[in-house]
């Protein structure tokens, strides 16, 4: 036995024993997954015996690690594949195989991996308090939603059975080790991408993407979308990112030796498929494919040599992986074995073909040769026709160009006195030239084609061998691709840092949140390039003495860029990043949530209110010791009153959870309410406030008592309004307040002159019960007594 097959067979025997002490649970996992190179992997779990659904999706690695690792968590008894995942077997499929041995893997026709009848099981098997969580939940986990319709189709198929309406516990299970970012957070964050215009640079990945590979950057944004929580993980980035911003040499080498690389994990997944049907335009695919992979294959020995003597043992795993004996030597040497050592990747379409056709190496087959050399002779013959055209028809500028398509033809600059003999046939008139062919060379053209066709063909044989061999050093190609991705990372990150002219900083990891002259990152750019500085601010959070943070301040006072400003900089941090400040510590959060949109949703009939209340609704139910809280005008969507009375009593709930909250509103009750609990600070951002003008600071300070008396009227007079109109709204404020206030003075008055009464009258009482007084009359009077100052007062 192999020992390949010892180690599945001992896996197979765990794997039973474990499920023995599960009592035989049968769990269902269906998987879908993305067709494109990025890895975003869709699960759902279905729990026959608990009434439980659990859904995920992942953007993992090209070896599928957090998958296989929530596989192993939830043991399914059967797992769902889409039918042509699994005939032939898809890279996923053989990892599956390789790592969970013994499961049951079943092919599911793909058309039962349905969005819509995802969302409508959902729809009708959701507890009822859990279903407006979970649509937030899913919104945009496509995969998730096609994997949770085809596990629930399966058990209604194969297992005869379904569940009651409303009785299924459904889940979104965000991925271990990582931080749950919700959808919505990442919208009003702009972590991919900016709010007002989708194509602009102006967001988190923007700013950060330096990469070189697109491997890198799949990396970038699926680290942005899912921060770590493991902090020796983080702190290895880190190290990795010090040695590449203190060693000038090791940085530019490092960007230096990622050029050359194009999408290897894309080339990768290309040559482990097997079409269905072949064709010469596949054949000739597979030979680029070829070339490219040994280009790349080259190009991993300077990155090797690039890390040689970098001391973080990140770096250095990398440059194992890159030097990996498989790939260095052995993969190296097969591919010359197969491919002629001066075959490299063309540019032009006759280079490219030209090294199709003589890729292969020579003596590997000997017809192939024959049919090679008739093609080199055809090629010559064209060029002889072509210069003996240019001789005898003695026209300026005549030139020889090549399509894939039409092959060789010739063309000549036009001019009004260019006249064209007859023999040249399939004239077309071009913007400046004029292109032709003649006869002779559409009947070379064809034998080129034909010799070309006959060399695919025989090169086909040859090409497949070497694939097949070639995929056994799969494996190490993509942990070598992943080293690739994360050293592209790294190095972005490291431009970043070092190209700002302002400092950024390691952060350290402990049990507050303590950064000094904090920035937003993406918004000191743009402020750059309009000639203004940013202005720095410090954040303190203590989970004891200031977890709740509530923030007030005038419009346009910068209270939303302060909020979003920690958010991205909590995030930064946790995937390995330097971040814009002076000092900086955090704590690790498992989840980050923020409700910052008070947009109406036209796509779903959603008030501004209703999405505030939806929003509101999915934070209280998350929100644990271990969040980041994001809350930025709470309810203003409704009236005054009643918008207070719900952002207090959320603000109230929320000040149970333990959580990290920073709360910015224009209801400065709230901070009067709770800002003698325990945990709760009042901030506000400063203003100079002059009679008629104002000036926004951008400064954080402490307290609550900075109060801008109509700042609205103010923030109103820098805009093109009609004086007379500001003035009519400036009196009808102050009359306003007047009135506000006599009322409020009277209601004290008047509050004292009832107050008064009420101890008149328990004086009176306190003579009659000296004199004797039958004790039930007495009570009917107190209580009488009550019932009017009650009645009075209220």
């Amino acid at each position: 036995m192999s020992h390949g097959a010892s180690r599945a067979t001992s896996r197979a025997q765990s794997r039973a024993q474990s499920r023995a002490s599960y009592h035989s649970a049968r769990v269902i996992c269906a998987i879908t997954e993305s067709r494109g190179v990025a890895a975003t992997v869709g699960l759902c779990f279905v729990s026959v015996d608990t009434g439980e659904c659990v859904l995920c999706e992942i953007a993992d690695s090209q070896t599928y690690v957090r998958t296989i690792h929530k596989l192993g968590v939830y043991d399914p008894s059967e797992i769902l594949l889409p039918q042509t995942c699994i005939s032939p077997p898809s890279k996923l499929c053989s990892i599956i195989y390789e790592n969970i041995a013994g499961a049951k893997i079943t092919g599911a026709n793909r058309r039962a991996f349905n969005e819509a009848e995802g969302l409508e099981y959902i729809a009708q098997l959701t507890i009822p308090r859990d279903a407006e969580s979970i649509r937030i939940l899913i919104s945009a986990k496509f995969y998730a939603v096609c994997a949770m319709a085809a596990a629930l189709k399966h058990v209604e198929t194969a297992l005869s059975m379904t569940f009651a309406a409303h009785s299924l516990r459904i889940r979104y299970e965000a991925s271990e080790g990582s931080m749950l970012i919700d959808s919505s957070s990442v919208r009003s964050l702009e972590l991919i991408q900016n709010l007002v215009s989708a194509q602009s640079q102006q967001s988190l990945l923007g700013f950060l993407n330096k990469t070189a590979t697109p491997m890198g950057l799949r990396l970038l944004r699926a680290n942005i979308l899912q921060p770590l929580t493991d902090v020796d993980t983080i702190n290895l980035r880190l190290d990795a990112l010090d040695e590449l911003t203190q060693s000038e040499e090791l940085f530019f080498a490092c960007q230096t030796v990622l050029k050359p690389f194009q999408d290897v994990d894309r080339l990768v997944t290309a040559l482990i498929t097997v079409p269905t049907k072949t064709s010469i335009k596949h054949s000739e695919q597979r030979v680029n494919d070829l070339i490219l992979l040994k280009q790349s294959v080259l190009s991993l020995v300077p990155v090797a040599s690039a890390l040689v003597s970098t001391r973080s043992p990140l770096l250095r795993a990398i440059r194992d992986l890159c030097a990996h004996e498989s790939i260095a030597v052995s993969l190296i040497n097969l591919i010359d074995n197969y491919i002629n050592p001066d075959c490299q990747w063309a540019k032009t379409a006759v280079q490219l073909r030209n090294q199709r056709c003589f890729a292969v190496r020579t003596g590997a087959n000997g017809l192939l040769d024959v049919a090679r050399q008739t093609y080199k002779e055809i090629t010559e013959d064209l060029m002889q026709l072509v210069e003996q055209i240019k001789t005898e028809a003695n026209l300026t500028g005549l030139e020889t160009r090549f399509e894939i398509a039409r092959g060789y033809y010739l063309r000549v600059p036009q001019s009004d006195d260019l006249q064209l003999s007859g023999v040249f046939i399939n004239q077309v008139a071009r913007r400046k030239f004029i292109e032709f062919s003649t006869m002779e060379m559409l009947k070379l053209n064809a034998k080129l084609r034909d010799s070309l066709v006959e060399i695919m063909l025989m090169s086909e044989t040859t090409v497949e061998e070497l694939i097949e061999r070639v995929r056994d050093h799969v494996p190490a190609l993509y942990k070598a691709c992943e080293g690739l991705a994360m050293l592209d990372m790294l190095v972005s990150l490291a431009s970043v840092a070092t190209a700002s002219p302002r400092s950024y900083v390691r952060p350290t990891f402990g049990d507050l949140l303590a950064i000094k002259n904090a920035r937003h990152a993406v918004k000191e750019v743009s402020m750059a390039k309009n000639k203004r500085q940013f202005v720095a601010n410090d954040v303190y959070a203590h989970p004891d003495t200031c977890r709740f943070q509530i923030i007030t301040g005038t419009n346009m006072s910068g209270k939303s860029t302060y909020l979003k400003q920690v958010a991205v900089l909590c995030i930064m941090a946790q995937f390995g990043s330097y971040v814009p400040a002076e000092q900086a510590t955090f704590p690790i959060y498992r989840s980050l949530h923020s409700r910052a949109s008070t947009d109406d949703e036209s796509d779903s009939d959603s008030s501004a209110f209703a999405t505030d209340m939806r929003e509101a609704s999915f934070v209280l139910q998350h929100a644990s010791a271990e969040s980041l809280l994001i809350i930025d005008e709470m309810a203003r969507g409704s009236s005054v009153r009643d918008g207070l009375a719900i952002a207090l009593a959320i603000s109230e709930t929320l000040a149970g959870t333990g959580a990290t909250i920073l709360f910015a509103t224009h209801f400065p009750e709230i901070s009067q309410v709770l800002g003698n609990r325990i945990g709760v600070s009042s901030l506000h951002m400063q203003v100079d406030s002059q009679e008629k003008s104002m000036k926004m600071l951008y400064k954080i300070s402490d307290g609550r008592n900075v109060t801008n008396e109509h700042y609205g009227l103010k923030l109103a007079r820098v805009m093109p309004f009609p004086i007379m109109m500001i003035d009519r709204a400036d009196f009808i404020a102050r009359l306003f307040s007047e009135q506000a206030k006599i009322k409020q003075e009277a209601g004290v008055a008047w509050r004292r002159r009832t107050l008064l009464e009420l101890l008149t009258s328990l004086k009176a009482v306190e003579n009659f019960c000296r004199n004797g007084i039958d004790d039930k009359v007495l009570e009917r009077w107190l209580w009488r007594l009550q019932i009017e100052f009650i009645t009075r007062m209220a």
